[in-house]
Formats: structure tokens, C-alpha cells, sequence
């Protein structure tokens, strides 16, 4: 079993804590943008394959790059 001193048991353990932390918030958010989606164009962006938002928003690609208001409903409009 690998051995680690206490600071480093502290600092994995602030980690683990802080992906932990940030899926959950993550995840509720996602939740919240898909029902939003669902009660304005029936569907959620990952229900159409929207991609463009799916990489932009969700971090598909990795990091998400952030996407204007227009954008995505032009994506979600084009979805649909």
C-alpha cells in the first residue's frame, strides 16, 4: 500500500473533496438547464445531439468554453 504523510493525505483528501463537490454542482446544474430546455423546445440539448452545445456548455470537449444566450437557442432552434 503506498504510504503518504499526513499533508499529502490532507491535500488528496481536499481534492477528492473538491471533485466531489464540483460534479454534484455540475450535475444540478446540468439538471436544471435540461428541464429548462425540455419546458421551452420539448427537448434537451444531449436529447437532439445538439453538440455544439453539448462541447460548449457541458465540457463535451473537456473544459467548456462558455456560450452566449443567442447561441444557444439558435443551436437548440436548430435542434428542434
Amino acid at each position: 500500500m503506498t504510504s503518504l504523510t499526513k499533508a499529502q493525505k490532507r491535500k488528496l483528501q481536499g481534492l477528492i473533496d473538491r471533485c466531489g463537490k464540483a460534479h454534484d454542482d455540475a450535475y444540478r446544474a446540468q439538471k436544471a438547464l435540461n428541464n429548462f430546455s425540455m419546458e421551452i423546445w420539448g427537448v434537451a440539448p444531449s436529447d437532439v445531439d445538439a453538440d455544439y452545445i453539448i462541447d460548449a456548455v457541458l465540457g463535451g470537449c473537456g473544459m467548456s468554453s462558455h456560450l452566449p444566450v443567442e447561441e444557444f437557442i439558435t443551436e437548440m432552434e436548430r435542434a428542434t
